[in-house]
């Protein structure tokens, strides 16, 4: 495993070396180790499971409560306003960047 690791970094050294300034030689490293592709499901996983665990406690927070059609109507709406503000606002590139 070490001798992968190490051929892998001896092998990438050319190329890291080539990149102009620093986020261009992390964004390489980071497209060649594939990190890239995996923070991007990673964060889109957190987004799906996220909204599924607050739909299941909205629907059952509104079967307990048993609310008009008004208050269904103005509680989803606050619901899906706050699920846009807590969803993670950047993407891997951005991650990158920093």
């Amino acid at each position: 495993m070490k001798k992968l690791v190490s051929v892998l970094l001896f092998s990438m050294f050319p190329m890291l070396s080539m990149a102009g300034d620093k986020e261009a030689k992390i964004r390489q490293l980071m497209e060649a180790q594939g990190l890239i592709s995996m923070f991007e499901n990673q964060l889109e996983m957190g987004r799906a499971q996220s909204e599924q665990a607050g739909k299941q406690m909205m629907d059952q927070l509104l079967a307990q409560m048993n609310p008009s059609e008004d208050f269904q109507a103005r509680f989803s709406v606050a619901f899906n306003n706050y699920m846009n503000k807590v969803n993670v606002p950047w993407g891997a590139e951005e991650i990158v960047a920093v």
